[in-house]
């Protein structure tokens, strides 16, 4: 369950290899919740951002990620990112 290298780094590319960790919470959790695993993931998200978030917010940033605008999907009214209510929560501090 946990990899063995001795740096963050390291321990950033086993977590990211296929078929690794990562790759298996979402998979157990929709099994066990019977959900899709998109919700899982969601679920794992948000319990990451609740214990480390700090850490979180810091990759989100990192990345770029698009945290305010609102996007339109298969011709739906737009909504807001998944980012936009942590957009919030940093901008109510």
């Amino acid at each position: 369950m946990c990899p063995s290298p001795r740096s963050a780094e390291r321990y950033t590319s086993e977590l990211m290899e296929k078929n690794g960790a990562i790759d298996s919470f979402p998979h157990v959790i929709s099994k066990s919740a019977k959900c899709n695993e998109r919700e899982a993931a969601e679920c794992i998200a948000r319990g990451i951002y609740k214990k480390q978030e700090e850490a979180f917010t810091s990759i989100v940033l990192e990345k770029g990620m698009n945290m305010g605008k609102s996007r339109k999907r298969k011709g739906m009214i737009a909504e807001p990112t998944p980012f936009y209510f942590l957009k919030k929560s940093l901008l109510h501090r």
